[in-house]
């Protein structure tokens, strides 16, 4: 895959180009035998590597300050 880098990527990357082939080498599989779980297979894949860039990407969830009653005198 010339889209991934390699070199920042280290082993994420291989994975990734590994995971890719699989799912062109089922694409292939189901075009060549009209066969629709092999697309089940990559859609299920997909679903869940989208889910994960999500999750990566997704800004970092706030959190709200302690904001306990601190009761306030007023009396001189």
């Amino acid at each position: 895959m010339l889209s991934l880098d390699h070199t920042a990527g280290g082993e994420l990357s291989r994975n990734l180009v590994e995971l890719y082939a699989y799912m062109q080498t089922r694409l292939i599989d189901a075009n060549t035998n009209q066969a629709d779980p092999p697309l089940a297979e990559v859609e299920r894949l997909l679903t869940t590597l989208a889910d994960a860039w999500r999750a990566a990407t997704a800004p970092p969830a706030v959190t709200i300050a302690d904001t306990s009653y601190v009761p306030v005198s007023c009396v001189l």
